[in-house]
């Protein structure tokens, strides 16, 4: 194998080119096999060894570990090289805040360098990216969009990262570094799903209403034991749940003083909270803006809302309110709903939240989660009242209710009627249910007479079909509010 002349080696000294060194160089005097190649961009790009040589056409390439370069010394051009190299890897912070990254190359010989720099397929469903000179931008796609991108399978999950291939080319030869790009569209823009189902039991007997602190769990990945989580400030039922992911809020409801004689049960607005990864008892976070019980409550994953119920003196309410599920305090105005519902169930999206009627209506209505403002009409629906909710990033299901065991559908994004999903095993209502954001679980519940039940349905969000019976509850129980998050 033949040396680069002292000729050409010292003009590239002097021209200050570092694409060559002499490391790379004395190795090509080490005898190693060369691998032919058809085409220049067959070359590999990852797993590069210094001294490694390909043969593409009549043209011989060497590698020093980063890009490859022609060593034909007939050839009189000289390789790009980095002047500024990207890092490794790169973490964009939010859907709100674009990454720049500078990956600039010179040439000796050639200013006039050929960007070829390229993603793998799932960076389009991720980021919008623009170049200006040396400067690329990776602009990031909504929670929303991604979760879109999941629903249609073009991508396997909300969370993750792609490969970024900075390249540039003189013609002959070229730079090249692969960059791993990381985006998580929850992280700091808030998701309100994990994998683990928490769920507090209101009732755990059907015919006696022995109310009830408990707390219990479960993975709604892989079937397990049910297991206990722990406890409630105080005996209570009629309450509701949002949480983000991290932490669960249990908010309002009816409190039962002490041997459970529930004819003396008190409306509240105490809201307790719970560390979702950490079983253990909850904590006070602060109180609703107005006592209420039978409400309606979902989470963004950053904001968590409050809507309906059934104020102190048994009037119904139209007030919606909200909470900063990470900071502890009291409950303030967001708006008002069209009308006065208590006894539904709520979803949401990144963007909005859903509020479906329990009180014999038919109305589905909607906000936007992070807006202040009244809600709007979104459509109607056929599950009676008593029914629970949970949801996807781009799916809502309304599960259950009096005498029923119909699950129905909404795009959430899209206002419309509910849409037939499928069923549960049994027809229940006051159950509760929790996503991870792929499957839906539904726990206990109870039927128009004195039966509770103590199974546990599932379905996959984004197919239509039955539910199969996933799981046992410790006791059977009604009344029933969930939250999911993640176990660690």
């Amino acid at each position: 194998m033949t040396r680069l002349s002292d000729q050409r080696q010292n003009k590239q000294k002097q021209q200050g080119t570092s694409g060559l060194d002499s490391a790379a160089l004395s190795s090509l005097n080490t005898p190693t096999s060369v691998t032919v190649y058809d085409t220049l961009d067959s070359l590999p790009m990852t797993g590069l060894s210094i001294g490694t040589k390909a043969l593409v056409g009549q043209k011989l390439y060497f590698t020093e570990g980063n890009g490859w370069y022609n060593v034909d010394v007939i050839q009189s051009a000289f390789a790009p090289y980095w002047d500024t190299e990207p890092n490794a890897s790169y973490s964009i912070v939010d859907s709100a805040t674009p990454l720049l990254v500078i990956a600039k190359a010179l040439d000796s010989d050639n200013p006039n360098l050929i960007n070829q720099s390229f993603g793998t397929d799932s960076a389009q469903y991720m980021v919008d990216i623009t170049r200006d000179s040396s400067v690329f931008t990776f602009t990031p796609k909504t929670k929303t969009e991604i979760g879109t991108a999941v629903a249609a399978g073009n991508l396997t999950d909300s969370n993750g990262d792609f490969i970024y291939t900075f390249k540039w080319s003189d013609g002959f030869n070229f730079v090249t570094k692969a960059v791993t790009i990381e985006y998580n569209p929850v992280d700091g823009g808030g998701v309100w799903y994990g994998d683990r189902h928490v769920y507090h039991i209101g009732f755990d007997d059907g015919s006696s209403l022995v109310a009830s602190d408990t707390l219990e769990y479960f993975s709604i990945t892989s079937a397990g034991t049910v297991q206990n989580f722990g406890n409630l400030s105080a005996l209570k039922h009629s309450l509701a749940a949002c949480g983000d992911a991290s932490r669960g809020i249990f908010a309002g409801g009816k409190v039962v003083p002490s041997g459970n004689n529930w004819g003396s049960a008190v409306n509240i607005k105490v809201i307790d909270y719970i560390t979702i990864a950490t079983a253990g008892n909850s904590s006070d976070f602060g109180d609703l803006d107005e006592i209420k019980r039978n409400h309606m409550m979902t989470s963004d994953g950053i904001r968590g809302i409050s809507a309906g119920g059934v104020n102190s003196n048994g009037s119904l309410s139209n007030a919606i309110e909200y909470i900063t599920i990470q900071t502890t305090g009291d409950g303030s105005d967001f708006g008002d709903l069209l009308g006065n519902y208590y006894n539904g169930s709520a979803f949401n999206d990144a963007t909005r939240s859903v509020i479906i009627d329990g009180a014999g209506n038919a109305t589905i209505e909607y906000v936007t989660t992070q807006t202040l403002g009244d809600a709007t009409d979104f459509g109607d629906h056929t599950n009676n009242q008593n029914h629970s909710g949970s949801s996807d990033a781009t799916r809502g299901l309304i599960i259950g209710g009096n005498n029923q065991n119909t699950i129905s559908y909404v795009t959430i994004q899209t206002t419309g009627d509910a849409t037939d999903f499928g069923d549960l095993t049994v027809a229940r209502m006051q159950s509760g249910s929790a996503s991870d954001g792929t499957y839906s679980t539904t726990v206990g519940g109870t039927n128009s007479s004195t039966a509770s039940y103590d199974v546990i349905d599932r379905v996959t969000i984004q197919t239509t079909g039955h539910a199969t019976d996933y799981a046992d509850m410790t006791v059977a129980g009604y009344e029933i509010n969930s939250v999911s998050g993640n176990a660690a």
